[in-house]
């Protein structure tokens, strides 16, 4: 129910009761007013009917006793004739009946009358003295029967007066009692209205304080159906709303937060991956430049020098070293330190294939903070924490490893992580190039190493010779040194071609090659100058000493045994021819063109013998040369 029809349903109540007892109180008055008019109307007819002709027909007795008039005693007997008959025959018995004692004073009254008709005499003409008295006292018994029966009636209206009085005073306590109870109605109808309304209020004060504090978890209580009761649910939906909006824009908040940290975090990463970036485009220049640097004419040991400054710039926070086999044909050929950067001295100078768990594996090895899938190279310092050995694989042959050691700095890379991958892909792809580019170097050098050594003795071929011979004698020339030419040829070599075979003869031209590079010294030029010919250059040696020297050599060659399919070939023996600078020419091929004349001038002599050339022979040669610089 809504709290104006509860209001006005205890309203309605109470003016109900009000009016119903203001009725009550109403009619109960108006009954005592119609009983105290009625008491009036039986005490007037009463009057009229009765007391008035009672005392009329005394009066009139006491003027006929006092008259003794016939006039008089006819009145008398009228007058006691109509107060006897309304006596007799009441007009209003009823009321005559509720007046207090009204039957016996009316039965008193009519005794009386009957008295003084019985005293009065008949006749007329003057009474005696004893009659007129008792006449008058019959006169007088009904004048106190009338008085008593009209007290009667005072006394009936008296009483109704005071009824109405006392209903008047009823009605005015009822309706005093009913004020007060309609005070007291009111009272408990604000008491309950503001109980009513306080509770729930307070309820709802406190739901709304709690939601401008924040806090929308408490429900809204609804206590009932009435205006507060739809305020509360009002504001119960509202808090719903407002939970379901908060928390939507709560997930929207979240939602943008994390949109914002995966931003910020992208826009990290993307920051460290241009930096990677550009690192690793400076690297890819680098690399790119190392690669061109490579492409020059370089030496093996050129390159790697080269290699390990553009390493430096690569890998400036790390020590490196590159690990190549000593030799190619043998796969357990130990690997030897030929370069590197940083503390490279530091490292180990040479290690086993088996102690390398990157050439054992066939795939780089590499370590970042520690972390590790396979066991650390035996190679590796201990306690290494960051380590990268990663083979060199060209064409693919495995020829050695590009070795690292150290971490990279943190403060400078902060995605430790992105680092790592970077740094890893860097370094392979640096191994790459450095592979790629020490075969190509080692290549060149086999090929210009083929081009200008024979296959067969190992020794420098003919074109190596001629550039070689050629530096010398200008060296000579410039310094005024010495320079001795040595022009060698096997004794009789057809015979082993033709009694044993080309195979044979094979055999002692690798026999005599091998033996006179073994008996080069630094700085000396041996070479096979074509068929069985071999060609030494002595720098800095004078004739004397060249001629020492070829002799022991002669000697020694002749003690070689040379052994073909099981059979000893005949000793070996040579013959030799010697020039020097400035005596026999001073070009290079002026002195090969002296040592082989020499030379055809010992096989002349009968082989096996070591010739000077002559200096006649060299004389005009060497004056038209110098006469043309």
């Amino acid at each position: 129910m809504r709290f104006r029809h509860r209001i006005l349903f205890m309203a309605a109540t109470s003016a109900v009761v009000v009016a119903v007892a203001a009725s009550l109180a109403a009619l109960y008055l108006v009954r005592a007013n119609e009983s105290f008019v009625r008491a009036q109307d039986a005490e007037q007819t009463a009057h009229a009917v009765l007391i008035a002709p009672a005392t009329d027909a005394a009066h009139s007795a006491e003027r006929y006793a006092a008259s003794g008039d016939a006039e008089d005693a006819a009145r008398f007997e009228r007058a006691l004739a109509t107060a006897r008959a309304a006596v007799a025959a009441p007009v209003a018995p009823g009321d005559i009946e509720r007046a207090t004692d009204a039957e016996a004073r009316l039965e008193r009254l009519q005794r009386e009358l009957d008295d003084l008709a019985e005293a009065v005499p008949v006749g007329g003409g003057r009474q005696e003295a004893a009659d007129a008295a008792r006449t008058l006292a019959a006169s007088d018994a009904v004048h106190e029967a009338a008085e008593e029966l009209e007290a009667s009636f005072s006394a009936q209206s008296a009483d109704a007066a005071a009824a109405v009085r006392g209903a008047a005073l009823r009605v005015i306590t009822l309706i005093a009692g009913l004020a007060a109870l309609g005070l007291v109605g009111i009272s408990v109808a604000a008491v309950y209205a503001t109980r009513s309304v306080r509770r729930p209020l307070a309820a709802l004060r406190a739901a709304v304080a709690r939601m401008e504090a924040g806090n929308l978890e408490g429900p809204v209580a609804v206590t009932g159906r009435d205006e507060i009761g739809e305020l509360a649910s009002a504001f119960e939906a509202m808090r719903g709303s407002l939970r379901s909006a908060l928390a939507d824009l709560e997930q929207e908040i979240e939602e943008r937060r994390l949109t914002e940290e995966a931003l910020a975090e992208s826009n990290h990463e993307m920051g460290v991956w241009l930096h990677e970036v550009e690192k690793t485009s400076e690297a890819v220049r680098e690399m790119a430049a190392m690669s061109q640097t490579l492409q020059a004419d370089l030496s093996v040991e050129e390159g790697l020098s080269v290699i390990a400054a553009y390493a430096e710039r690569l890998f400036p926070e790390l020590t490196g070293a590159v690990y190549l086999r000593e030799d190619l044909g043998d796969e357990e050929s130990p690997l030897v330190r030929r370069d590197g950067w940083g503390s490279a001295d530091m490292m180990a100078e040479t290690y086993a294939r088996h102690e390398c768990w990157s050439l054992r594996s066939g795939r780089p090895l590499q370590i970042w903070g520690g972390a590790r899938a396979l066991g650390v190279c035996a190679h590796a310092p201990e306690g290494t924490d960051c380590y990268a050995c990663i083979p060199l694989v060209a064409h693919g042959e495995v020829f050695g490893t590009l070795v690292m050691e150290g971490c990279l700095d943190s403060a400078a890379l902060p995605a430790r992580g992105i680092a790592a991958d970077s740094a890893e892909t860097m370094q392979i792809s640096f191994a790459e190039h450095v592979a790629l580019a020490l075969a190509n170097l080692r290549f060149r050098e086999r090929l210009k190493q083929e081009s200008l050594t024979d296959h067969l003795t190992g020794l420098h071929n003919r074109r190596a010779l001629e550039d070689a011979l050629g530096r010398e004698a200008a060296r000579a020339r410039r310094d005024g040194s010495a320079l001795a030419i040595a022009m060698i040829d096997v004794d009789r070599f057809k015979e082993y071609n033709d009694v044993h075979g080309h195979e044979a003869g094979d055999r002692v031209l690798a026999a005599v090659g091998g033996f006179l590079k073994s008996r080069t010294r630094a700085g000396d030029l041996a070479c096979r100058y074509g068929g069985e010919e071999f060609v030494l250059a002595w720098p800095g040696m004078t004739l004397e000493n060249a001629y020492a020297r070829a002799e022991q050599l002669r000697q020694a060659i002749a003690d070689l045994r040379v052994t073909h399919e099981g059979t000893e070939l005949r000793p070996v023996t040579v013959s030799v021819g010697i020039a020097t600078f400035p005596d026999h020419g001073v070009t290079g091929e002026a002195l090969l063109a002296a040592a082989d004349v020499a030379l055809y001038e010992a096989k002349a002599e009968g082989r096996d013998r070591v010739v000077v050339a002559e200096l006649v022979a060299c004389a005009v040669e060497r004056e038209v040369t110098l006469s043309g610089q």
